[in-house]
């Protein structure tokens, strides 16, 4: 069988991009979620060898592109039976404040070729949160890339 980490990460990158590229201009408050919060249970943490994606390299492509102070990135193996849409409800609750979810034709032509991805951005604080669910094969379940970014 051939090795999915090269394809893997070439679906990443393209995500991370992806997620730069839609992201809106924001302002500033104090309910920050200031980092990147604790995964579900299930969640196991990837170490940066089994990630889809370089994370120190595209931490900095992501603050570049968007022009922000921080990046952080993590990424988490799930089972395949765990739903992208649990993940996100997961998340989504733990957002403090007002976040708004993105909408874009780029965000719905990934989601109908089978990736699950959101964004959010909190205009208050000047955060960014995404979420990119693939599937990896070779790791026997689903990858769930997680990125927390402040913008200046």
């Amino acid at each position: 069988m051939a090795d999915p980490q090269p394809a893997i990460r070439k679906l990443g990158a393209a995500l991370l991009v992806l997620a730069a590229i839609l992201l809106p201009t924001a302002c500033t408050s104090d309910n920050r979620l200031g980092a990147i919060p604790t995964p579900p249970a299930e969640a196991r943490e990837l170490t940066a060898d089994e990630m889809p994606i370089d994370p120190v390299a595209a931490a900095e492509t992501f603050k570049a592109s968007i022009g922000a102070s921080t990046a952080e990135i993590r990424a988490y193996l799930f089972s395949t039976s765990t739903t992208f849409a649990q993940v996100a409800a997961y998340y989504e609750n733990l957002l403090p404040g007002t976040w708004i979810e993105q909408a874009s034709e780029a965000l719905e032509t990934a989601r109908a070729n089978g990736r699950g991805v959101t964004i959010w951005t909190n205009e208050d604080t000047n955060e960014v949160f995404s979420l990119q669910y693939i599937a990896a094969p070779g790791l026997e379940g689903n990858i769930l890339i997680v990125i927390y970014a402040q913008r200046d």
